[in-house]
């Protein structure tokens, strides 16, 4: 969850930041160009890419092939953009110091937005009971007038049936010009819904109470909706100097603070707007280029993530008629294993037999796709469990290289799980398999079966380096990469003692570097860099009929 709302935050800094720079441009040109950029920044928060990419993903393309299309080098860079920040491995004996802070943090901005949520509420009960006590008023405007006793400027209150809330004797109080000028800037914010769209930011604070940029961002949409009300009255004729003393003339009389659910005429900086007002500068009106800048930049930050959605659309929807499939295959539930002892067949294949014993959808989909850790699998807690299993096994005509068996079970998988995944790259920490400097100590297959593998124990008769690599990661939680270049499968036999050994029998063998070395030629690196990561965005745990 942390790595999800920090990935989203950034983006959405970004984007705001992008939103400032239009501002600038567009500082010349009227108030109410920038007032939408800064509620477009405002939503963003309510809008994360990766929804956008995720709405993509929905859109099947049809492929000549099985394989994904390949992305262009912006499109990819973007669509890193909308995935999150991939977080440091964790040690299992860790884990629970590490999940205890995603709760507090849950609770501290539930406690929070819940809070400022209240505050508000409380704020709108009292506005509304002031309307309600109030009494209609006929002054010629274009929406319903009331008059109220309560000490408060003159306001538009509601969304979607606005009205007119005036002091009760305001009439004696400003001369009529001032009066109609005063009216006609509460008419243009009832005309643009302002209160709409500061409900719509109201909720972002709400949401993202503990980020300082919403509340900024709050304060330039105030600031630039009251300058767009105040170029609509001067642009309907009224005296620059009528209006600035009717505004002043109101701040006189009511000192009440404005509320938040009312849009008031007294609001942003005064005297900047009492400047702007009695200067009544030239307003650029915007060119057709910079009208087309801005469409073109509203458009693409919504076209670009659900484009990179469409062209990394998953695998199990981009499947077509001529992508390869086994001859004959069955996948059947299998029940858990019992005790701690796993066996798995990675790569048996006899005759173009290809079998998996009571696997995981995990085990599976890291065979298929060449995926080693846990790190690089993301999907429902199920496709991990030692709950869900099953037995697998399939016939690929003869002589079919280990690529294309890749890719049969990758659609075989589509095909009886309903799997749907797509690819992302992210930085992860990891260890390298690499040759050590005396040269490989393996031994070519020379008969076919099972590789029973503990922690701390392998002894496998038919292993490839990959799979060798997969079992390392998973006992000892970290993500190992094999990078040794030997083809084929080996007989693998090594015994080694967990870092967190307790068991006598896991105790008297060397440590795992140490034993990769002496045991099989082998050496085990520290590397960080970006790595592919396999994402499931659906499958099913009942297999379709064989």
């Amino acid at each position: 969850m942390i790595s999800l709302l920090e990935n989203h935050l950034w983006q959405s800094t970004l984007f705001a930041a992008i939103a400032g720079l239009l501002t600038l441009a567009l500082r010349q040109n009227q108030a109410r160009a920038r007032y939408w950029i800064w509620l477009a920044a405002s939503a963003k928060f309510l809008l994360p890419f990766a929804l956008l990419v995720s709405a993509g993903n929905r859109v099947p393309l049809p492929h000549s092939s099985a394989v994904a299309p390949r992305l262009p080098v912006a499109a990819t860079e973007i669509g890193q953009i909308a995935q999150p920040f991939t977080p440091s491995p964790i040690r299992y004996d860790a884990v629970p110091a590490a999940t205890a802070m995603p709760v507090v943090f849950a609770i501290l901005w539930i406690f929070g937005t819940i809070a400022v949520l209240l505050f508000w509420f409380a704020r709108w009960r009292r506005v509304r009971a002031i309307v309600r006590a109030a009494s209609p008023i006929d002054i010629g405007a274009q929406i319903e007038t009331l008059s109220s006793t309560a000490p408060i400027e003159p306001g538009v209150f509601g969304i979607f049936r606005p009205v007119l809330l005036l002091p009760d004797g305001i009439a004696e109080r400003l001369t009529p010009a001032q009066l109609r000028a005063i009216v006609a800037h509460e008419t243009c914010h009832a005309r643009r819904r302002d209160n709409l769209t500061s409900a719509i930011h109201m909720l972002v604070e709400a949401v993202f109470w503990f980020h300082p940029l919403v509340w900024w961002i709050g304060a330039r949409l105030v600031d630039e909706r009251e300058r767009a009300c105040d170029e609509e009255v001067l642009r309907q004729g009224s005296e620059p100097e009528t209006y600035a003393e009717g505004i002043l003339g109101v701040c006189r009389l009511y000192l009440e603070s404005p509320l938040v659910c009312v849009s008031g005429v007294t609001g942003a900086d005064l005297k900047k707007r009492i400047e702007g007002i009695m200067t009544n500068r030239i307003i650029r009106r915007m060119g057709f280029g910079r009208k087309l800048i801005l469409a073109g930049a509203s458009a693409m930050a919504v076209i670009l993530p659900v484009s990179v959605g469409i062209l990394s659309v998953p695998h199990g929807q981009a499947q077509s008629p001529a992508a390869p499939t086994f001859d004959v295959a069955t996948v059947k539930p299998s029940p858990p294993p019992q005790g701690d002892l796993i066996q798995i067949n990675l790569g048996t294949m006899l005759n173009g037999t290809i079998s998996f014993n009571n696997v995981s959808l995990s085990d599976c989909l890291k065979y298929a796709y060449g995926i080693v850790s846990d790190a690089q699998l993301v999907g429902p807690d199920w496709i991990k469990s030692k709950e869900v299993r099953f037995d697998i096994v399939a016939k690929a005509p003869p002589n079919t290289s280990r690529d294309r068996i890749d890719l049969m079970l990758q659609n075989l998988l589509a095909e009886r799980l309903k799997v749907a995944v797509h690819h992302e790259q992210r930085e992860i920490p990891h260890l390298a398999l690499v040759v050590g400097k005396n040269g490989p100590k393996l031994r070519a297959a020379t008969t076919l079966g099972p590789n029973p593998a503990r922690r701390g124990h392998i002894a496998g008769s038919h292993m490839p380096m990959r799979g060798l690599a997969m079992l390392l990661s998973r006992f000892e939680r970290q993500t190992i990469i094999d990078e040794t270049g030997l083809k084929g499968d080996f007989e693998v036999k090594l015994d080694w003692t967990p870092d967190d050994a307790i068991h006598p029998d896991d105790q008297g063998a060397p440590s795992l570097f140490t034993a990769v070395e002496e045991q099989l030629g082998l050496k085990l690196e520290s590397r960080k860099g970006p790595l592919d990561v396999l994402v499931v965005d659906h499958a099913e745990k009942i297999p379709t009929d064989n």
